[in-house]
């Protein structure tokens, strides 16, 4: 039952149609396998867990700009999670090699499958893994002290690694990487990648409400006693999603005992916590980003891992959110960048809910909550291994992982982080990314992992803009909203200036007064036209979409802006062109009621890698 709860969290990727939503540069390596190359990358007979070296230490970037990066430093010894004994004097603690024995006898118990999980789950806590634990901390320090030597100084460490991976994050240049690979008890050193995040019928789709029923088992199962661990861009700790009392009456039992938390909820935010979300996780490389005043004021944000992107909310819900009834549609406050959004009372569903809303769920924070373009966007490598190896000391059950990566599985620090995290007890679904169907369009490449791809869910919340009998559905933008239906005689900004259809220069007076602007994607940013168009008279903007077909963009900037605007799709804006040229002096109306569109349902999304 435990392992088709897993699978069912892995599943709530496909329920998700999610763009990345974070900038940043993510070097991706293609592998094409042959059965040569397989051959050649077979591991030693000697241990299931042991990589085979890199033939080279470092990769060198010749064209890498001058200065500090942080650089992920991967040590000789193996990490907790696989380690095989083959250090004298320290027993194994790789739970598939240590509790072997105990595996075989509790093989045909009569124990539950979490009972018996929790039995051959890695012990951090043990006296062998302290013991080897102490060992690997011991021989960072004397890296650490050979590395000062080398390098005439003190280097900057950001994290160190033991549980999932064994090393330490350093800032250095490339040339200080360079000297400190060539000392011994070096594996390989790779400079920190940023990654970005890829991203209620979803249930139905992928068979949950069957294991919920306990259909074709003996019991029921909606997710009691796992617990999810999300790496991602933290989490909405008030929503009614992650509360301690679920919309069904659910009363979640913390498995720690009630009120034992891991993270910023141990320390000095105990109140982000409760019984289902029983960990918070944030990592210095995100939130020491707040300290940036001219990016987060004078009254930033508390040091935590509480959610700004939404995508780390989002995901976590999708796979452990709790069962919510008649839920209202939020929608975005015009003008705000930060709020709790404004109910929309005339649309609600009757019921919400996550694959598994009965886990407990445990929130780690790898990245920053800006979009492209933004000063701190993106998720750096480094806390994701950081993020892998607390998960492996936390003993989640289960990894839900949406951000972009891969590579080569066998140099890759993320890559070898969720090795450990198999050999340690969990199970890690991983998004295959937002690139396309074609060839290679993903790196999520590891044997160790289960890779989802993403499909669509069949319902679409629209609102429509109608012109000759015509609807076109559109999408609001960051500036202000119709609060009730506009009539209005539309203009197209191709017909008071060809040379500025884009609309990014200013018009001539009184263009489009007290008329709809209809104007082009493109050259310049959304404010830019829309601004033009209210100085020109205009009492509203339709912007539509100059690519990809049917895609309705959500224009944002538009916070300073004066006048309600909305963007239709390519298709959409060829359409309503085309009977604007053929009619005159007719009225188009904009509609803010929003309408269900039920459409196919699980159909493999054309993003989808």
């Amino acid at each position: 039952m435990k392992t088709q709860v897993a699978l069912a969290v892995s599943a709530a990727l496909l329920t998700v149609s999610l763009s990345s939503v974070a900038g940043g540069s993510s070097v991706q390596q293609k592998i094409a396998l042959t059965k040569s190359a397989v051959e050649k990358t077979k591991l030693p007979s000697t241990s299931p867990t042991r990589i085979t070296k890199a033939a080279k230490k470092i990769v060198v970037e010749p064209n890498l700009a001058p200065g500090e990066y942080t650089y992920i430093v991967r040590l000789a010894d193996l990490p907790l999670a696989t380690y095989d004994g083959s250090v004298v004097g320290f027993a194994a603690t790789n739970p598939k090699i240590a509790k072997k024995e105990l595996f075989s006898s509790l093989a045909n118990s009569k124990m539950s499958s979490q009972e018996v999980r929790n039995q051959l789950r890695l012990d951090t806590k043990s006296t062998d893994a302290i013991q080897y634990a102490n060992y690997l901390e011991d021989k960072q320090q004397n890296f650490l002290s050979t590395a000062r030597l080398s390098l005439g100084k003190q280097a900057n460490v950001v994290y160190k690694y033991k549980n999932a991976f064994n090393g330490v994050a350093m800032r250095l240049t490339q040339e200080q990487a360079v000297k400190l690979a060539a000392l011994d008890g070096v594996d390989y050193i790779e400079r920190e990648r940023m990654e970005t995040m890829d991203t209620d019928t979803g249930p139905i789709h992928i068979g949950a409400t069957q294991v919920w029923q306990g259909e074709g088992n003996s019991a029921t199962n909606m997710g009691e006693g796992v617990i999810i661990g999300v790496i991602d861009s933290g989490v909405n700790t008030d929503h009614d999603s992650f509360a301690d009392i679920g919309g069904d009456g659910y009363d979640h039992t913390n498995p720690w005992g009630a009120g034992n938390y891991v993270g910023d909820c141990a320390a000095d935010f105990v109140e982000l916590c409760n019984d289902k979300l029983i960990g918070v996780r944030s990592y210095a490389s995100v939130t020491d980003n707040y300290d940036d005043v001219e990016v987060f004021g004078t009254t930033p944000p508390a040091k935590n891992g509480e959610d700004y992107g939404g995508h780390g909310s989002h995901t976590a819900s999708t796979a452990g959110g709790n069962i919510l009834k008649n839920v209202p549609l939020v929608t975005g406050d015009s003008g705000k960048l930060e709020s709790d959004g404004i109910v929309n009372e005339a649309f609600s569903f009757e019921q919400i809910s996550g694959v598994a809303p009965h886990a407990n769920i445990v929130a780690y924070q790898i990245c920053s909550p800006g979009n492209t373009g933004d000063k701190y966007t993106g998720c750096p490598s480094a806390a994701i291994v950081a993020a892998l190896d607390d998960a492996v000391a936390d003993g989640v059950d289960v990894l839900n992982y949406s951000i972009s990566g891969g590579g080569n599985p066998w140099a890759s620090s993320t890559e070898l982080g969720f090795l450990a995290a198999q050999e340690a007890g969990i199970f890690s679904a991983v998004s295959a990314g937002n690139d396309g169907p074609e060839a290679y369009t993903t790196s999520k490449n590891a044997p160790w992992y289960t890779v989802v791809g993403a499909s669509t869910h069949g319902r679409t919340l629209d609102s429509f803009v109608t012109f000759n009998d015509e609807a076109f559905a559109f999408s609001n933008g960051t500036g202000p909203v119709f609060s009730e239906v506009v009539t209005a005689l539309p203009i197209t900004a191709m017909s008071v200036d060809a040379s500025n259809f884009e609309g990014c220069n200013a018009f001539a007076a009184d263009s489009f007064k007290d008329a709809v602007a209809v104007i082009s994607r493109g050259a310049c940013s959304f404010s830019n036209k829309v601004t033009n168009a209210a100085d020109a008279g205009a009492t509203a903007v339709i912007v539509y979409n100059n690519t990809d077909g049917d895609v309705r963009l959500t224009m944002s900037g538009l916070e300073a802006t004066t006048i309600p605007s909305v963007a239709i799709s390519e298709n959409s804006g060829k359409d309503l062109l085309a009977e604007l040229a053929s009619t005159s002096d007719t009225t188009i109306s904009i509609d803010p009621a929003i309408t269900l569109v039920v459409g196919q349902a699980d159909d493999m999304a054309d993003f989808s890698s």
